[in-house]
């Protein structure tokens, strides 16, 4: 994770995890383009390196509070089926709690590249 591209890639997907309206427009409605839920979970864990950085408690991703928040995400992501149709997954409570930790962790993100 040493060029910035990574983090350009992660915030735009955890940006696209976090929002309802969007992922209804791009998967029932069909009007716009949005990835898959499992791609989206695929590029914010996998593809940016952030699971084995969370792994590896001795390196810090962001600030420890955000690390944190990013495991809970992590977390709630296994402990849901995201290989169901989307109009069902959007209605879940799981998934809407995880846009919800989503749009928080993304929050905390940009308050803190403020300070």
């Amino acid at each position: 994770m040493q060029d910035h591209r990574w983090k350009t890639n992660f915030l735009l997907s955890l940006q696209e995890l976090s929002s309802i309206e969007k992922q209804y427009i791009a998967w029932i409605e069909k009007k716009e383009t949005l990835d898959s839920p499992s791609e989206i979970v695929c590029q914010i864990f996998d593809d940016s390196g952030v699971t084995e950085k969370l792994k590896d408690q001795s390196t810090q991703i962001f600030s420890k509070k955000i690390d944190e928040e990013l495991l809970k995400l992590s977390q709630m992501i296994d402990n849901i089926c995201i290989e169901i149709q989307p109009d069902i997954l959007l209605k879940s409570k799981k998934w809407i709690d995880i846009s919800r930790k989503a749009n928080n962790i993304l929050k905390l993100i940009l308050d803190e590249s403020l300070d």
